[in-house]
């Protein structure tokens, strides 16, 4: 039989290779990440963000605490 293995596998980055690259790719997901991903500087990289609910969720609920 299978057994399900916990693989929380993880590349990381300096923020200089990051600005030098042409494109950037950016996978977080769960509202625990959703201050980290309001962080990123999209105007200094060419990025794509592919996320979840949750933390789309805890994104608006940041901004819309801020617009306040």
């Amino acid at each position: 039989k299978g057994k399900i293995v916990k693989n929380n596998l993880a590349v990381g980055l300096s923020l200089e290779d990051v600005k030098k690259a042409k494109e950037v790719l950016i996978i977080a997901g769960g509202s625990s990440k959703a201050e980290a991903i309001l962080s990123i500087d999209f105007n200094n990289i060419n990025g794509i963000l592919i996320t979840d609910e949750g933390a789309a969720r805890g994104m608006m609920e940041l901004l819309n605490h801020i617009a306040i």
